[in-house]
């Protein structure tokens, strides 16, 4: 409603309505008159039910519309002294007026939404109808000498039929404009509804006395239905049909007066239950398009998330026609300055505002999206490569010609802008193109800031760097939310020996569901430093599993990496863990690789033999790949060596391979060293291994790997029982 609306002469449209809506008013008021033949019942006065939604909906100076129909109905009716006929339409025009004062101070909404909403009206409904209760009895005692008491019971019948009245007609006023949106469909379904609750009211007045007042609790679903079609306005519809089906029904009845009330209480509950499930609904439907609405958009800037903005991304690669599209990223620049200066309040303003510059200045084909932080993304369809630089610049420019004023301070802003077309079904992914896109920002971002880069081929080491860098950042929110898991495979004893139970722990990472082995990440982790990292939550984590196993020869033999033995204090950290868990240290055995062990050799040999005089157990891996094997056992203060797996995988169709696998073991066993054969697949190499004199073998024959969690909980079951021969 218009809060401000009064009567305004210079308007010359305001005549002609008012007079309209007067007209209209009263013919309304006159058709419920004579719709009623039992004027005592009377549950039908729409005048002013009608007038409170037209000055809800277009102000009050529409007030002598429903004035000037309630005097014409009275007039018409027969009512018999001026006097009363004035009081009568003074007094509905006074409950026009508490209704709308209170809708107005309570801020009802008019589209009703909510079940606070439609309460609260409802409530308003009955206040507004509460000076009946006490003018009505007055006037027909004092002006006609009717009974008190039946005259009060007569007062509580007319403030029910007023707050029924306001509860059904204003809504239909104030709701139309929303029944307008409707689709094609939801409104074709309401009309079909509209229709059955027509023939079940018709079925009310054409059969017999018994079923007429009955038939009409039939008209309960129609009303549910209605409201789950078009909310309140579908519900207020079907409460306006039925309305009129009880007053044509109303000489089926008893017109005593509590009687009469049972029946409008029973309308009232309908009308009310059918309203509050359309809202509810609505409210539902409005959560739900907000939820939607949040999952897709920035709720910052207004523009579409990184979430919706991939989504699009993905419609254009996946279009079959042959169509180039444009993407741009974009990088502010300086905007940490101004961030900084003036606050995140001052931050948010200005993401603001560059949102609303920026999609102004794009085409109709375009889609901007704020991708996280200072940065934003822009998808072009259709768009060649001229066209694509243009609109770039046009962006450029946009944020170089945007101020920012904080008292004397003025900032001005830059952008870099990453440029990379793609075509569709041309095979990219969303990341590669987004990759590339990033990519060239960032290059734009070295050539000087404040520019425009388009991808190039060149760019590709740039582009496998910067791929790199997110993949670490990536490991590292994998080790922070628990991400990464211990796997183990079964190191089998050859003698049968039930001495130890011995598994390699092994690393895996779980993304969406999968698992990815420790080969696609760990040169990443390796070449910027994280390893020592991995290697340390996995000699944590394999130490408190061996610390809380019941089994004592459980063993476990741990991968670690050159940088690792490297670091500072990692001798000092895994000479803690078995006293911190609790377990000897001869059950942990530390795998290093021939070649990280020979490439640190003077440090590693320092680190391996104090490690090793403490307990641990010390293994050379892909023993036999270096030209220099021999020479260098002698050198390292290693317990075991596993040999190459290449070696063992040419068992059989290489006659050398055995040869080599002999000389390595007699090596070994001339200085102590237990041998362990790697990547054993068949039973046939299994024999020769046996036959060679290898002590452990490892692989898919012999055991699959499998969560440690698994491992430990199966110890109750020997190892030697599912052993292969």
């Amino acid at each position: 409603m218009n809060q401000a609306a009064i009567f305004d002469a210079r308007d010359a449209r305001y005549l002609p309505r008012l007079l309209l809506a007067a007209v209209l008013l009263a013919m309304v008021a006159i058709l419920g008159t004579m719709l009623q033949r039992v004027l005592g019942y009377a549950p039908l006065w729409p005048a002013t039910a009608l007038g409170i939604g037209l000055m809800w909906r277009h102000g009050l100076q529409y007030w002598p519309a429903p004035f000037i129909a309630n005097i014409t109905n009275a007039v018409w009716a027969g009512v018999p002294k001026w006097y009363l006929v004035l009081g009568s339409a003074s007094l509905e025009l006074l409950i026009a007026a508490i209704a709308c004062g209170l809708l107005l101070r309570f801020g009802i909404r008019r589209s009703l939404q909510g079940v606070n909403q439609l309460a609260a009206f409802t409530a308003i409904a009955g206040v507004a109808s509460l000076p009946v209760l006490v003018v009505f009895p007055a006037v027909m005692v004092l002006e006609f000498g009717q009974e008190p008491s039946a005259m009060l019971l007569r007062g509580l019948t007319y403030w029910m039929a007023s707050a029924f009245c306001i509860v059904i007609f204003t809504p239909l006023v104030v709701t139309a404009r929303y029944l307008e949106r409707l689709s094609r469909r939801r409104l074709l379904r309401l009309v079909a509804l509209l229709a059955g609750t027509v023939l079940c009211g018709t079925g009310a007045i054409l059969f017999t006395h018994y079923t007429g007042q009955h038939v009409l609790f039939l008209l309960l679903p129609f009303m549910v239905a209605c409201s789950a079609v078009a909310g309140v306005g579908g519900a207020a519809v079907a409460a306006f049909v039925m309305i009129i089906s009880m007053v044509l029904t109303e000489d089926m009845v008893d017109p005593e007066p509590f009687a009469v009330q049972v029946r409008q209480l029973f309308a009232v509950c309908v009308v009310v239950t059918g309203y509050l499930l359309g809202a509810s609904w609505a409210e539902r439907k409005h959560i739900s398009r907000e939820l939607e609405r949040r999952a897709r958009f920035d709720a910052l800037t207004g523009l579409m998330n990184r979430f919706e903005f991939e989504r699009r991304l993905q419609q254009a690669l996946d279009d079959q026609g042959d169509r180039q599209h444009a993407l741009m990223y974009l990088d502010l620049d300086q905007f940490k300055l101004l961030n900084d200066t003036c606050g995140h309040m001052a931050g948010d303003e200005v993401l603001r505002e560059l949102g609303e510059a920026l999609a102004a200045a794009l085409p109709p084909n375009a889609s901007l999206a704020r991708l996280g932080g200072d940065e934003f993304g822009c998808l072009v369809t259709d768009c060649g490569e001229e066209t694509a630089r243009d609109i770039a610049d046009v962006l450029r420019e946009t944020i170089r010609d945007y101020r920012y004023s904080a008292g004397d301070l003025q900032f001005s802003l830059g952008v870099s802008i990453g440029l990379t077309w793609f075509a569709s079904a041309s095979g990219d992914t969303v990341d590669s193109v987004l990759g590339r896109a990033d990519v060239a920002c960032y290059a734009a971002k070295e050539e000087g800031r404040n520019r425009m880069h388009a991808y190039h081929p060149r760019d590709e080491e740039m582009l496998k760097r910067h791929l790199e860098i997110r993949e670490v950042s990536q490991l590292q929110a994998a080790l922070d939310s628990g991400r990464f898991e211990l796997h183990a495979q079964r190191i089998h004893d050859l003698a049968d020996s039930d001495d130890k139970h011995f598994f390699e722990v092994l690393l895996r990472l779980r993304v969406d569901g999968q698992e990815i082995s420790a080969a696609s990440f760990l040169p990443v982790a390796h070449r910027y430093g994280m390893i020592s990292v991995i290697d340390r939550w996995v000699l944590n984590r394999a130490a408190s599993v061996l610390g809380g196993s019941d089994d004592e020869k459980l063993c476990f033999s741990v991968n670690i990496s050159g940088a690792t033995l490297d670091s500072a204090g990692i001798v000092e950290f895994i000479s803690a863990l078995p006293e911190r868990y609790g377990f000897h240290p001869s059950r942990l055995c530390l795998e290093v690789t021939e070649s990280v062990a020979i490439n640190h050799l003077t440090r590693a040999v320092r680190g391996m033999r104090e490690l090793r005089a403490q307990g641990f157990g010390i293994a050379l891996d892909d023993f036999g790949a270096g030209v220099a094997s021999f020479g260098y056992l002698r050198e390292l203060p290693v317990s075991m060596v596993k040999l190459d797996g290449r070696f063992v995988r040419d068992l059989g169709n290489d006659p050398a391979a055995a040869i080599v696998i002999d000389a390595l073991v007699r090596v070994a066993a001339l200085r102590g060293i237990q041998c362990v054969a790697e990547w054993v697949e068949s039973e046939q190499a299994l024999m020769q291994l046996r036959k060679l004199g290898v002590r452990y073998a490892q692989g898919h024959l012999i055991h699959r790997p499998e969560p440690l969690a698994n491992i430990v909980g199966s110890r109750a079951q020997p190892l030697a029982a599912a052993s292969p021969r």
